[in-house]
């Protein structure tokens, strides 16, 4: 059981709503040959630019393969004097790298004298000390004797 009232309401709105739709279809339809019809008209025209350029390429072939050659004689130049500015520096950062680790040895060299010289001294005093020590330890057992 069906209420009537309920099925006339949704046959009215299938009415109204069904002829909207139809008519957004058929303009979404007119639009999309609009868009097929540009479409075509622009790949025509790049086929025919294209075959365009490609006219204009072929009769330059030689004029490109002549510069062709030339920028790549150009790069095995420049690749050439790549790898001698590389061997130079890596000749100049081996020799600032020894001179480097020769200073570098010096100056340990003598930061360990200085510190064996410096050890020496204290030891001196120290040894001064001690005998001052052991002198006035001597005179107070002395005096307690």
């Amino acid at each position: 059981m069906v209420d009537r009232q309920r099925l006339l309401d949704l046959i009215d709105q299938l009415r109204i709503s069904v002829p909207a739709d139809i008519h957004e279809a058929q303009k979404i339809m007119h639009s999309q040959d609009q868009i097929l019809a540009q479409a075509r008209k622009d790949s025509e025209e790049i086929l025919s630019r294209t075959d365009s350029e490609r006219n204009r390429q072929l009769q330059e072939h030689e004029l490109t393969r002549q510069a062709e050659d030339n920028a790549q004689r150009i790069i095995d130049e420049a690749n050439e004097r790549a790898r001698e500015l590389v061997k130079d520096a890596e000749t100049q950062a081996r020799a600032r790298l020894d001179e480097s680790m020769t200073t570098a040895q010096q100056q340990m060299s003598e930061a360990d004298l200085y510190a064996l010289q410096s050890l020496r001294r204290l030891e001196g005093q120290i040894e001064n000390f001690l005998t001052t020590i052991r002198r006035g330890i001597d005179t107070f057992e002395g005096k307690r004797r």
